[in-house]
């Protein structure tokens, strides 16, 4: 997991080239002002989309994870708590990696951090997070946009 702002792009860089290249070219040009709807850079390999959702109490919210994709979520208005762990999920309770790299389950040591306008959080491929959290369990308005970068990007 990786946090930042993204006015900081610049320092991720030196620590991860190709995924400092990639932020620096999508996140300059998202804002709050960027249209709803999915975006492909290359093909399945990277894409994103921009969605105006609602965050939800905790209890409403499930622990997630993706086996192939590195899965970046910016805040472009509003703010938004996130759960997530460092380990793998303790138990899938659904699973739909074959139809769409995507598994529900039981997180182990949930940590969480609340992202805000301009910040973007970095979820690994098998790093459990669950999205979409409400501030103090009060439901509100968010813009976002989710960057899926496929593994085999990761290795160029």
């Amino acid at each position: 997991m990786l946090q930042g702002q993204l006015s900081e792009i610049a320092l991720i860089e030196p620590i991860t080239p190709t995924l400092g290249k990639i932020l620096k070219s999508l996140l300059a040009s998202l804002n709050a002002d960027a249209p709803v709807g999915r975006y492909e850079v290359q093909g399945d390999k990277l894409f994103y989309t921009v969605s105006q959702d609602r965050t939800q109490p905790f209890a409403e919210r499930r622990s997630e994870c993706h086996r192939n994709y590195l899965d970046i979520q910016v805040v472009l208005s509003g703010e938004e708590c996130y759960g997530y762990s460092l380990e793998p999920l303790e138990k899938v309770t659904e699973d739909l990696f074959n139809q769409c790299d995507l598994a529900f389950g039981q997180p182990r040591s949930e940590r969480f951090v609340t992202l805000h306008c301009g910040e973007f959080i970095v979820f690994a491929p098998n790093c459990p997070h669950r999205p979409l959290i409400a501030i103090d369990d009060k439901p509100a308005e968010v813009k976002k946009a989710v960057i899926k970068v496929h593994r085999s990007l990761l290795s160029e």
